[in-house]
């Protein structure tokens, strides 16, 4: 087999390096021929002149590095253009887990962020990342506020932007004089709707009626009296229960080599595994499911494997809509209607909460290290504070009479 030919090392202005491809990517090597042991550096890309224009970049820091360059070579590193920090950036969040890279939802998340925002520099002519200030930030806001866009997507954009800012300061591809800092709110609350007990049992009855949706009857119970997110539902396996301790144990398998192999991790939000109890009316259930060859515990309509997607659909069409008319809410406002499969966590730990579970428990059942985030999900309804105010004594009630007998009322005997 003939050897592939070697690459001749390329003089930069201040260092000489050796390009390499490792499974595609180029790396720069300065281990050799030089003053200094620069290391073996990644390029970050898989495009040749991409990765040159990258080099002369990496070139231009190993000499910052090792103060060699003059303070007009400082200002040529703000010169990093919009599209290139964000591949960077994007680069960066894909490392390891372990080394602190992100999952693989948020980075999913953070490239629609990424594209929304080239899309906003390019129509307003931001060519670098120079260009990306406090006030550019701030009109990027408005845009976002413009465009109809939730306040938490709002909220997370604007400081994901901060963050790749203050990334390629720390990289040294932005001159410290490029910080900015943003004052954003934090949103409070959640618009998330919660059913009420009465909703859900005219779902869960309305399911019992229809043989065609018995399985989403069992979907709906399972989610109400676990407060499973849907990730975690749809992928819920026979060995993550104990029946006869009445128990599910949630792991979080990211860390496991075999699962990795079996092609079937299971990831948590926030990477914590949690044991739930499990009710009676779930586990009668689950007596009641045949086991199926992939071990997963719930299945479609048809036998295959459930997706997400289609139980949101089926809630929508099969539940929601034919039951919104017992249900009617006033125009412009959020109701039963608009609920949806994540409402069910909210009931799940609103219920709790009504049924004085502490806030401890109710934290450890649901898999969250925060109180705050747990108070999100509590739905209090106007009767429960009626309830509770009914309970206290605030020693202002007026004494009540004594009954008057009267003596012309016969007694009632019993026969």
């Amino acid at each position: 087999m003939p050897r592939k030919p070697k690459t001749p090392p390329i003089q930069c202005e201040f260092f000489l390096w050796k390009v390499i491809v490792r499974k595609g990517v180029y790396y720069a090597d300065g281990r050799h021929g030089n003053s200094f042991d620069l290391g073996k550096n990644s390029l970050n890309t898989r495009d040749y002149e991409q990765a040159r224009a990258n080099l002369k970049r990496l070139d231009h820091s190993k000499a910052l590095q090792f103060n060699l360059t003059e303070d007009a070579l400082r200002s040529d590193l703000s010169e990093i253009t919009i599209p290139d920090g964000w591949e960077r950036f994007m680069t960066h969040c894909q490392r390891p887990q372990v080394m602190g890279g992100v999952s693989q939802n948020t980075y999913k998340r953070y490239r629609a962020v990424k594209d929304k925002h080239s899309r906003f520099c390019e129509s307003r002519q931001l060519r670098l990342w120079s260009q990306v200030t406090r006030k550019t930030t701030e009109q990027y806001g408005y845009w976002l506020a413009k465009q109809d866009y939730a306040y938490r997507s709002q909220y997370l954009e604007l400081n994901l932007l901060v963050s790749v800012n203050k990334w390629l300061i720390d990289e040294e591809l932005l001159p410290s004089s490029a910080k900015f800092r943003i004052s954003l709110s934090k949103a409070q609350g959640s618009d998330t709707y919660c059913y009420t007990r009465e909703q859900v049992e005219a779902m869960v009855s309305h399911c019992q009626k229809t043989p065609s949706l018995e399985w989403m009857k069992n979907v709906i119970v399972g989610l109400a009296t676990t407060g499973m997110r849907i990730g975690e539902f749809v992928s819920l396996r026979w060995s993550d229960l104990d029946l006869e301790n009445n128990v599910i144990q949630l792991t979080d398998e990211r860390s496991s080599k075999r699962r990795k192999q079996a092609g079937s991790v299971r990831t948590i939000k926030g990477k914590r595994g949690r044991t739930i109890p499990l009710h009676e009316t779930f586990k009668t259930i689950l007596k009641q499911i045949p086991m199926h060859h992939d071990g997963l515990v719930f299945h479609g309509p048809l036998g295959g494997k459930i997706k997400p997607d289609v139980i949101r659909r089926n809630l929508i069409k099969q539940i929601l809509e034919p039951l919104s008319s017992s249900f009617p809410i006033p125009v412009g406002e959020i109701g039963f209607e608009h609920g949806r499969l994540h409402s069910f966590r909210h009931y799940f730990v609103s219920e709790a909460f009504r049924q004085n579970v502490t806030e401890a428990q109710i934290m450890e059942w649901v898999g969250h290290k925060d109180s705050e985030m747990v108070k999100l999900y509590r739905h209090l309804r106007a009767d429960d504070g009626h309830r509770h105010m009914q309970r206290l004594n605030f020693g202002t009630a007026p004494e009540q009479p004594s009954p008057i007998m009267d003596e012309t009322i016969p007694e009632i005997t019993l026969a």
